[in-house]
């Protein structure tokens, strides 16, 4: 089947997003709402609003990326060295992607420097589980696509 691989890319795609997503979800809780001097179930309600919010916007350029990068890592053998620049890449536009999704619709184009800074961070922390998804992938190319001998 032609499609098995970028599927399977697609699935790891937005899982290592949702991953991505509850680790950036920390991040503004902590930065709003305190690291020790608040109380603990408001860091929980904070740390639940930015994680939904997160995962809900970068689910689907995970899973896009994702199944680029099955597709892409499928078509010839590729250095360790283009798969790191590649997934970067990829996972940087998937940020940029869903920072700017949620600037447009959740924020209706307010935007200051925190939220810029923020934007920044989960452009960072989507190419990093870009990364790793490019890397998980290529190492279960093998079970997937038959290469010519």
């Amino acid at each position: 089947m032609k499609f098995k691989f970028p599927l399977y890319g697609a699935l790891i795609g937005s899982i290592f997003a949702i991953f991505g997503g509850i680790i950036f979800g920390a991040i503004p809780a902590a930065t709003i709402f305190g690291f020790i001097n608040t109380d603990p179930g408001q860091f929980l309600v904070g740390f639940g609003f930015a994680g939904l919010y997160s995962v809900v916007f970068a689910i689907l350029p995970g899973a896009v990326g994702g199944a680029y990068l099955a597709r892409w890592l499928e078509t010839s053998e590729r250095t360790p060295r283009d798969v790191t620049f590649h997934s970067l890449l990829v996972g940087a536009l998937a940020g940029l992607v869903a920072a700017l999704a949620f600037i447009v619709l959740a924020l209706r184009f307010l935007v200051d420097w925190m939220t810029a800074a923020f934007a920044l961070l989960a452009i960072a922390v989507a190419s990093v589980s870009s990364l790793l998804a490019a890397k998980f992938l290529a190492k279960k190319k093998a079970k997937f696509v038959k290469l010519p001998e």
